[in-house]
């Protein structure tokens, strides 16, 4: 995985031969404030709008930050008015105990809309192999 951005809140890797972006929220995401929090997503639609990857992992378990709607509301205009390219599939790695059912049907259902094949894990290595079982199957 090649690091494309690193801050304190946020890294972006990606691998060109599994066309595979993988984005890390750390802890010190509970220090973020709006404008940095949309600073933060912008550069990751640039590195998407960039690579164009297939498959998208997130892994959220260190992600402390608490959006409102207002913020989730930019989130989704933005998604529609900046991302040229949307990736098959994403897969969301978090501690899905501690999330409400209704934010995970929500965020499933928005993927659907744009062709996107969206699931959550609470195990990073099932989410890999989610987003990498084509890769895996042509090799055999």
């Amino acid at each position: 995985m090649n690091i494309l951005y690193k801050s304190s809140f946020v890294k972006i890797c990606y691998s060109p031969s599994l066309n595979l972006m993988e984005v890390v929220w750390s802890p010190y995401s509970k220090n973020l404030f709006p404008a940095l929090y949309r600073s933060e997503f912008l550069t990751f639609f640039k590195y998407q709008n960039i690579c164009k990857a297939q498959n998208i992992l997130v892994d959220e378990r260190m992600f402390y930050y608490e959006i409102d709607d207002e913020l989730e509301e930019w989130v989704n205009n933005t998604l529609k008015d900046r991302v040229v390219f949307f990736a098959k599939k994403v897969a969301i790695v978090a501690n899905i105990t501690n999330m409400r059912q209704d934010s995970i049907d929500q965020r499933v259902e928005k993927a659907q809309l744009i062709n996107t094949q969206m699931l959550f894990f609470e195990n990073k290595n099932a989410a890999k192999d989610f987003l990498i079982e084509e890769y895996h199957l042509d090799a055999k």
